[in-house]
């Protein structure tokens, strides 16, 4: 805004007249201001009870629009130490006897005290030197674990989790601990060594256990030994585990000969450039890098001092060459050695075949036959003098939980048991059966009833106040400049007074509230009869006795929390244990027409109301674009008129300083000063 002087010569007060002048033009714009902060008070108010209306159409009415929601059950327990039971809607009534046998557990092994050792001892320290293996069986899954000398206490620990049970080592106490994901003898683990060294390995770890030992899959093992046919070779389910196990190790060795090719293939690429040509190799590649420093190196115009710093940065690269060049090789040799034991077949379909070589089958068999050997000394018990100093962690083995339910046995993997509608939790083994009770949850079902006309009447309560709210005539919000003038707490009065009447006699609120209080005083049909809400002992008070804005409220008779009834016979829980169908079938009737009536009163209307809108909120809102269209309009038309003023007064004041200037000179001429 440009800086305006005025008033210099002429002495008048320029600002207050032209704003006299613009009144006019001002309180139009202000009286549009003032309309549009109404406007957006009443879309705050409307968005606010719109809420509410929406939780309770979605909430407590939708719930009660559903038979389901009135089939509760109720049970009771005489010992909840031991068992506790949820029933559900398709429980039967009745008295039921359970007993707890077994509760569910998950597997444990603690290990042995390993002396000093931390995560990050290797297990050469431990007196594992050669190479072992053991194989972890989780939920008839099996993961061989592979040893060496050079791993850490805590790669044994990843292995072990990777292959499905929990485990960890405790570096303060120097030993392992290993549990089963979750509990049941399903979900039990077992760790089985392959020989006698994998035996002395699990030994030395501290997590050999005798119940491992006495486990079903030593017992699989040392029934191999009898397929053989004359000739000592393997036949039967024996050579299915040869060739199933040297399947399984041809592909692992195609696999790591994959993995390493595409290593190889990076590494020249690296080497040579993407196209691979040794004779030609890409500018951007090591070896091309290097001929064009080679190149640069014989320029005769470089100093000795660039030829020396080039001469080392081709020292550099040929450093790194070298290394990617061994590790190639490297790479080659161990494909080659993985080569050894496999061979790849392409069929007539294009789908290639990997088999095993007779060398890997041959060692495949040897490695067997030595499980085979130690399987049958462990079963027979000869084991122990075999392979000496073994130790023993301790361990406790997963089952399951076992209860009975009138009589008849069931189990299961946790302590949790579904059994015809009834969900049972066991806590404890009981000497003596527990004694369940189930019934219909008279309670249940009265608290949901109580909960929906809580929420109901808070609701038309609300919606009656707003309609009846008392006048606000002659109020108006206020402008910037009219707060300056009053207090913050006389503000705070004045827009209150506003914001409370905003929906006063409102037509679409009093549309709202006679649709919703109509549909509960009609009842609803009940087996061709018409009943209503005072068969069920729920009335308002009427219209002496009730507060204002509470005459549409309901009260329940009997309520022990309401002041107001009390005192009168609890006819709906009478109702809900004597006849539970017909309170279901009055309810969810009821709601349901409820709920269809608010369903019509919340549909989009085009360019009116939105989606689960009551209210025309698109209206409203363009209204209040137009509002803001036209404050800026007059804004723009008060700007000009009080540029026009300004520039009236502006002519003015030049006028009188020219005059006052030339009766100054003419002072002067006639001798003055």
């Amino acid at each position: 805004m440009a800086i305006r002087i005025t008033g210099m010569y002429s002495g008048l007060d320029t600002e207050s007249i032209i704003s006299e002048l613009v009144s006019a033009q001002s309180a139009k714009k202000n009286s549009y201001v003032k309309a549009q902060t109404k406007l957006s008070w009443k879309m705050d108010a409307w968005k606010s009870l719109n809420t509410k209306i929406y939780n309770f159409y979605t909430n407590s009415l939708d719930n009660m629009r559903w038979q389901a929601s009135f089939l509760k059950k109720a049970t009771k327990v005489s010992n909840p130490n031991a068992v506790s039971v949820v029933a559900s809607n398709s429980a039967v009534n009745g008295v039921q006897s359970v007993g707890v046998k077994q509760l569910a557990r998950g597997g444990k092994l603690t290990g042995l005290d390993l002396g000093d050792a931390t995560g990050s001892t290797k297990l050469k320290d431990l007196g594992i030197s050669g190479n072992a293996s053991f194989d972890v069986t989780v939920g008839g899954k099996t993961t061989k674990i592979e040893l060496s000398g050079d791993m850490k206490i805590s790669d044994v620990v990843s292995k072990l989790n990777n292959a499905g049970v929990k485990a960890s080592f405790d570096d303060a106490n120097h030993r392992f601990f290993i549990s089963a994901a979750t509990t049941g003898a399903a979900a039990d683990f077992q760790l089985t060594a392959d020989d006698s060294a994998s035996l002395q390995a699990l030994s030395a770890l501290g997590i050999l256990t005798e119940s491992d030992l006495k486990n079903g899959e030593y017992a699989t093992w040392a029934a191999y030994a009898s397929d053989k046919d004359m000739d000592g070779n393997p036949t039967g389910a024996f050579k299915q585990a040869i060739d199933a196990e040297a399947a399984r190790r041809a592909a692992s060795y195609k696999a790591a000969n994959d993995a390493l090719e595409k290593k190889n293939d990076a590494l020249n690429e690296e080497l040579y450039g993407k196209d691979g040509n040794k004779d030609v190799p890409a500018e951007d590649s090591l070896y091309g890098k290097k001929a064009a420093l080679e190149a640069q190196k014989d320029n005769e115009t470089l100093t000795d001092d660039d030829r020396a710093a080039i001469e080392k940065q081709i020292e550099a690269l040929d450093k790194t060459i070298q290394e990617k060049e061994g590790q190639i090789t490297s790479n080659n040799g161990k494909i080659a050695d993985n080569s050894k034991y496999y061979t790849v077949k392409e069929g007539d379909d294009g789908l290639q075949t990997i088999e095993a070589s007779a060398d890997l089958v041959s060692d495949v068999t040897d490695d067997l036959k030595e499980k085979v050997e130690l399987a049958q000394s462990v079963v027979d018990g000869s084991y122990a003098g075999s392979v000496p100093g073994l130790q023993f962690a301790n361990r406790t083995v997963g089952q399951d939980a076992v209860i009975t339910l009138d009589g008849v046995e069931f189990t299961s993997g946790s302590n949790e048991f579904t059994i015809n509608g009834m969900t049972i939790t066991a806590y404890d083994v009981t000497q003596d059966d527990v004694t369940v009770t189930t019934t219909d949850d008279v309670d249940g079902i009265y608290n949901m009833i109580k909960d929906f006309f809580k929420e109901y009447n808070s609701l038309i309560n609300e919606m009656n106040a707003l309609y009846n709210a008392d006048s606000a005539k002659g109020y108006e919000p206020l402008l910037s400049e009219e707060k300056a003038e009053l207090a913050d707490s006389e503000i705070e009065e004045w827009e209150k007074k506003i914001k409370d009447s905003l929906l006063r006699r409102d037509s679409t609120l009093g549309d709202v509230s006679d649709a919703m209080t109509t549909v509960l005083l009609q009842g609803a049909t009940v087996n061709g009869k018409t009943m209503y809400l005072s068969d069920f002992g729920i009335n308002t008070l009427g219209y002496f006795k009730a507060e204002d804005n509470e005459r549409n409220a309901y009260h329940i008779d009997g309520d022990p929390d309401d002041a107001s009834v009390k005192s009168e016979d609890d006819k709906l829980r009478s109702m809900i244990s004597s006849d539970p169908d017909t309170v279901m079938n009055f309810f969810t009737s009821l709601a349901n027409n409820l709920y269809d009536t608010l369903t019509d009163k919340m549909k989009n209307i085009k360019d009116t109301s939105s989606m689960f809108t009551v209210y025309n909120d698109l209206s409203m809102q363009k209204e209040y674009k137009e509002y803001t269209t036209k404050i800026s309009e007059e804004e723009d038309r008060l700007n000009a008129l009080m540029d026009k003023w300004y520039d009236k007064f502006s002519q003015m004041e030049t006028a009188m300083a020219k005059l006052q200037s030339k009766s100054s000179g003419l002072g002067s001429l006639l001798g003055g000063g």
